[in-house]
Formats: C-alpha cells, sequence, structure tokens
C-alpha cells in the first residue's frame, strides 16, 4: 500500500475506516515520523504538509512531463517529415516548370 495526500505512511499503522479517514492506535503512531504526527482526519487538511505526499505529487508531475515530452518529440518529428515532403514537393513543382519553359 503506497502513502500520498489522502492516506498516511503503512509504517505509521493507523487503522483504515474508509478512504480519507484513519484511525490512530491508541498506543500512538508505530513510527516516531513527522509523516504520522502530522496526519489529520481534517477532510480541509488531510495531510498536505506530508514528505510522503511531497514525494508523491513530484512522481506524478515527473510521470506527467515524461508523457509531455513524449508527445513533443512525437510532433517534432512529424513536423519534421511534412515540411520535408512539402518542401520536396515546392522543389519539384519549381523544376517543372523551368522545364517546360515557363518564365
Amino acid at each position: 500500500m503506497t502513502s500520498g495526500c489522502c492516506k498516511p505512511p503503512t509504517y505509521c499503522g493507523f487503522t483504515f475506516v474508509n478512504a480519507t479517514f484513519w484511525e490512530v492506535p491508541k498506543s500512538g503512531p508505530a513510527a516516531q515520523d513527522s509523516d504520522c504526527t502530522t496526519w489529520s482526519n481534517n477532510q480541509d487538511m488531510l495531510c498536505y504538509n506530508c514528505k510522503s505526499c511531497k514525494g508523491g505529487v513530484l512522481a506524478s508531475l515527473k510521470r506527467d512531463w515524461k508523457h509531455l515530452t513524449i508527445f513533443n518529440i512525437s510532433m517534432l518529428l512529424f513536423l519534421i517529415i511534412v515540411y520535408t515532403i512539402a518542401g520536396c514537393a515546392f522543389r519539384d513543382t519549381r523544376n517543372d516548370k523551368r522545364r517546360r519553359g515557363y518564365p
């Protein structure tokens, strides 16, 4: 089970109640980590200052930028091919006009 903004890290030992509500054990968190003590069941706050949340956001951004980079490279290659074909076609029509005696 991975951690993120909407759930505490698994090593904290919290008990799952529903998607955004976790019960803290009576003895306290299993690990004395800042993410375990920062966690809150408050629906407006949850745990947006946690290290695991920041790591999840960075991983998401990295994945999204990787997809965007692949898309941009694909579009660049497509445009290079289209402009190359268009340039060849333009050159051929210009050469045809010269051979036929047009000014």
